[in-house]
């Protein structure tokens, strides 16, 4: 990443940079790449500082997730996440992410993450200071 992720109107924006082992034999991104774009995006939503904002002995796991290939992504280059949490749930959080380079959207993802205990290995409840500090990058 080039920049330190910041909040917008509409959400948490992370500036990743293409590198050349990124791309494929067609000469773009290959799909696979775009999916840690994505990734990264989706952790700076749950960071606040060094660490990850969850109940002790918890963590997220990512439960679905989906993309739309929309337009190549290439090498040199910068790409833009935006991650805005669409809705939190009981002990989950679904996130809409959109994936720029140079203004031009070039996918698009829905993604659900669980709040999981790594004692149980189960779903836990979200807690309210998790849930409120969520809030911001809705």
């Amino acid at each position: 990443m080039d920049d330190k992720p910041r909040s917008t109107s509409s959400g948490i924006m992370t500036r990743v940079d293409v590198r050349f082992v990124d791309t494929d034999a067609h000469g773009h991104v290959n799909n696979s790449h775009i999916a840690t774009y994505f990734e990264i995006g989706r952790d700076q939503v749950l960071r606040d500082g060094d660490s990850i904002v969850s109940a002790p002995s918890c963590t997220f796991v990512l439960a679905q997730y989906t993309v739309r290939f929309i337009h190549e992504v290439t090498f040199p280059g910068v790409v833009s996440v935006e991650s805005t949490v669409e809705s939190i749930g009981r002990s989950s959080v679904t996130l809409r992410q959109v994936l720029r380079e140079n203004d031009i959207i070039c996918a698009e993802s829905t993604s659900t993450i669980v709040h999981f205990c790594t004692e149980t290995r189960r779903a836990k409840e979200l807690p309210d200071d998790v849930k409120s500090f969520l809030t911001r990058s809705r």
